[in-house]
């Protein structure tokens, strides 16, 4: 009576755990009632890359190691700011042009993001970004290594009639090794 018993649990935890095995994207797709349904349309390496499954199923970005990378140019790493292309870049002191400063508002992070639309149609080939500094939203444009760099785009910004308030500040740039 025992040992059927036993060969019985055996295979109902053979069986669960084979079906505790499938992969993530498996488990959020998985139907049960009365919950709601996940549908998830993507790319088959994008598949791999979150299942951990195919080429990708070396690669242990969690522990560290050097994985596949975004291109969002953020890394654990603090020398490293990321990789764009082929290009590895890193964070030092610089200079950018500062084109905006609002107000701790609402109104002042919306003047920041338009004036940053704005720089990226004129100079498309600098960096905008906008942040919270000192309690004001500012627009800063580029990543400059030299001070004369940085002051000829605040030539061009006041040429172009870009913003009447431009300035350059010194800061921490991303910029390629």
């Amino acid at each position: 009576m025992r040992k059927p018993f036993f060969i019985l649990l055996i295979c109902m935890l053979a069986v669960s755990s084979a079906k505790a095995q499938s992969t993530y994207t498996e488990h959020l797709t998985d139907s049960t009632t009365g919950s709601g349904r996940v549908v998830i349309v993507q790319d088959s390496v994008l598949h791999d890359l979150v299942n951990n499954t195919g080429k990708y199923a070396n690669i242990n970005v969690a522990a560290g190691g050097r994985g596949v990378n975004s291109g969002h140019g953020k890394s654990r790493n603090s020398r490293t700011a990321g990789t764009v292309g082929t290009r590895t870049r890193h964070k030092e002191q610089g200079y950018r042009v500062l084109v905006f400063t609002g107000n701790n508002t609402r109104e002042g992070r919306l003047g920041a993001e338009k004036m940053q639309r704005k720089a990226k149609a004129t100079f498309a080939e600098l960096s905008a970004y906008v942040q919270l500094r000192n309690s004001r939203w500012v627009c800063l444009i580029g990543d400059f290594r030299k001070r004369e760099d940085a002051e000829n785009y605040m030539r061009r910004c006041m040429s172009s009639g870009l913003s009447n308030e431009v300035r350059i500040i010194r800061s921490e740039v991303s910029v390629p090794d």
